[in-house]
């Protein structure tokens, strides 16, 4: 509570519950110092737009983006750079650390993890980004 001290009787009057100053009540969960850093402290280098699924598991759910709700690619970016996800509408709901190159995301935007080592020749990963590499905005 932030309230004016030169006010008469400030903190009896607040402990009785008047209305004096500003409240500020305590976020109901916090981000931790890595996922703040991803998503607030840097620049993104790069975009990916995801359909309507992934976006509303990744809101909802917390769940990593696979391949298969990858629609478009903008930007050059290598493994491990910040990205932007965005909404089929083009709102940045995401930014997230990926675990592909820009080119190599291209390539298997829209496919299931299965099919990506066929693709690429190897898959090191299942996730374009994982969760746990990733900061819902």
């Amino acid at each position: 509570m932030i309230a004016w001290g030169r006010e008469p009787d400030v903190l009896v009057r607040l402990a009785q519950g008047q209305r004096l100053g500003t409240l500020f009540l305590p976020q109901p969960k916090s981000l931790v110092s890595r996922k703040r850093w991803i998503g607030f402290s840097t620049q993104a280098t790069g975009s990916i737009s995801v359909d309507d699924g992934a976006s509303a598991a990744m809101k909802r759910g917390g769940c990593s983006l696979l391949a298969i709700g990858v629609r478009d690619v903008t930007g050059e970016f290598g493994k491990g750079d910040i990205i932007s996800v965005l909404d089929s509408s083009g709102n940045e709901i995401a930014r997230g650390l990926s675990n592909y190159n820009a080119a190599q995301v291209k390539m298997i935007r829209g496919c299931h993890s299965d099919r990506i080592e066929q693709i690429l020749g190897q898959c090191p990963y299942q996730e374009v980004i994982h969760r746990d590499n990733l900061t819902v905005l």
